[in-house]
């Protein structure tokens, strides 16, 4: 940061007048000019500024607190979570509101993320408010933060279209020093947010974006997940030899680095693929392997999984391996605390008992209205589907047309 955005920044902090602080010295005018970096003024002019505020010495202690500060958000992107957490404890008195723009700003930036790391979405929304009115007064570097972690919390919220804009903001923001990592990093969640909001060729582009970086810089689990990602993409555009060509790159990368959740995510989607090919049996086997590897507290991942396996099982007529996988599933449910998750099981549930009034009703009135609003297009098509089928079948046409139509209608939405 300039050294005019600091001179503004303590003097409002004084509550003075340009005036009162450039009399005797310079023009209100010239001050004005100093504080919005449109001029270089003379070391000794800048030096009695300083004076007048009394921050001659904060400059070497503010590039002294930067670099602590940028050695913390390394500890936090790390995962070092007791070092970041102890970090934490000592910057937290070392930097008050009294401080200095710069470090205040990187610090309280810096937290965001933090708290993001541990969960505390909350407190990351709180500080993102208020760091949203002094936004403008931010250096090129603050803003990319800024709107980086900005994107991180959206993210987080299921925000995605928002989270997508906030990443394209910070790539937007990118200097010749920016460090290899962030930009991948960046690449990375504009590949992952794409493929939220159904970008899937522009999200192939990013993803490999961040892959080159990812390779160049020889960091292999994020390596891997690119590649992860990029099969997703290609299974999603029909494209299953470069799909299965990069889920056999993620694995064998993951178990390089000994990364057994994303074995685990990764034996999912091969399952998946296999499941899409019209191969179950190789897909139960994939799923199964998934479920080994996922931790048993992973209740989202595991859910996820059963919910795939009882797709495999559906129409198969395999009631005695849906009811297992029934009974399995009602652990995670009860524990889980996504909420497209849980109706996606209800509605299994009310399938597999036969329950067809409860299933039309929840499906109709509670399911689908969820997943519409929350933009998860391919549930909302997977599962009217199988309504207008069940109306079919009952020969109640002019519903199951309906159904049909709405689906057809959602299916846009994924395709457009």
């Amino acid at each position: 940061m300039h050294v005019g955005k600091s001179i503004r920044f303590h003097r409002t902090k004084m509550s003075l007048t340009q005036e009162e602080l450039a009399t005797g010295l310079i023009s209100v005018s010239y001050l004005s000019k100093i504080e919005n970096g449109q001029i270089n003024a003379s070391p000794e002019i800048l030096e009695e500024l300083l004076n007048r505020l009394n921050i001659a010495d904060a400059v070497p202690q503010d590039q002294k607190l930067c670099e602590d500060l940028r050695h913390w958000y390394q500890q936090i992107i790390s995962r070092n979570k007791y070092d970041s957490i102890e970090t934490y404890n000592r910057l937290s008195r070392e930097i008050t509101n009294n401080s200095s723009f710069e470090p205040y700003s990187l610090f309280r930036l810096f937290c965001v993320r933090y708290f993001l790391t541990l969960g505390k979405l909350e407190e990351a929304e709180k500080l993102l408010k208020q760091l949203s009115v002094v936004a403008q007064d931010f250096s090129k570097e603050l803003s990319y933060y800024y709107f980086k972690f900005k994107g991180n919390y959206e993210y987080l919220n299921k925000q995605f279209e928002h989270a997508f804009n906030s990443y394209k903001e910070a790539e937007f923001l990118f200097e010749a020093n920016t460090p290899s990592l962030e930009k991948a990093d960046v690449f990375y969640s504009l590949g992952l947010t794409g493929t939220k909001i159904e970008k899937h060729l522009l999200a192939v582009l990013f993803t490999t974006q961040a892959l080159d970086i990812f390779r160049e810089i020889y960091n292999l689990e994020r390596s891997s997940d690119c590649h992860l990602l990029l099969g997703i993409l290609y299974q999603r555009l029909d494209q299953f030899d470069e799909a299965e060509t990069n889920f056999k790159w993620a694995n064998k990368l993951a178990r390089q680095v000994g990364n057994q959740d994303a074995l685990g995510v990764i034996e999912h989607n091969l399952g998946h693929l296999y499941d899409l090919r019209g191969d179950k049996a190789k897909a139960l086997d994939h799923y199964k392997k998934s479920l080994e590897l996922k931790q048993e507290l992973n209740y989202d991942g595991k859910l996820t999984t059963i919910l795939f396996i009882l797709k495999a099982l559906y129409n198969e007529k395999e009631n005695m391996q849906t009811q297992y996988w029934i009974r399995q599933g009602e652990l995670y449910a009860k524990k889980t605390r996504d909420i497209g998750l849980k109706h996606e099981f209800n509605m299994f549930m009310h399938l597999h008992n036969k329950e067809f009034e409860e299933f039309v009703y929840y499906t109709k009135r509670i399911a689908l209205p969820y997943f519409e609003k929350n933009r998860l297009y391919r549930n909302a098509s997977y599962y009217s589907e199988i309504l207008a089928e069940y109306f079919k079948e009952n020969r109640k046409y002019k519903l199951s047309s309906h159904y049909f139509e709405y689906c057809k209608e959602i299916l846009k939405k994924i395709y457009k």
